[in-house]
């Protein structure tokens, strides 16, 4: 499945419950998951009510990053992948924490690995990431 074809119906409801679950989980309104990163409350509402046939790779990364998941997540849930332990068909999207005050390492490192960009484009943030912690560094270190 992709953004240019239309998903089946239970793909679009299994999102839209996803997003419903994490909400409540967190306890955010839309507006908060959108200041979080995420799609605009206007978008959120259409994935929460299943009122669109597919949503495009940006609007699905926003929705991660609003929401903590993982990169990749959204489009796992949409195609019924890592599905809950207890049979269900409602999948429980991997968690990145998202108000810690250190990152989880390994939750970045896969998100950055799940990010679809060209390698150059990846290369170029690398660089820029550890031009920014030599600055932070202190001297002598």
């Amino acid at each position: 499945m992709d953004e240019t074809e239309a998903w089946p119906e239970e793909a679009i409801k299994r999102l839209a419950k996803a997003v419903r679950d994490r909400r409540d989980e967190l306890n955010v309104t839309q507006t908060e998951v959108s200041a979080k990163g995420g799609p605009s409350p206007a978008t959120l509402s259409l994935i929460e009510s299943a009122a669109r046939s597919s949503f495009s790779r940006t609007t699905l990364r926003k929705l991660e990053r609003g929401l903590g998941w993982a990169g990749g997540e959204a489009m796992r849930i949409v195609r019924g992948e890592n599905a809950s332990a207890t049979g269900g068909d409602t999948p429980t999207p991997r968690r990145v924490p998202i108000e810690t005050g250190r990152p989880d390492v390994h939750a970045v490192v896969e998100t950055f690995a799940a990010w679809d960009a060209p390698p150059k484009d990846k290369l170029q943030v690398l660089q820029k990431l550890l031009e920014q912690a030599i600055k932070e560094m202190p001297n002598g270190s």
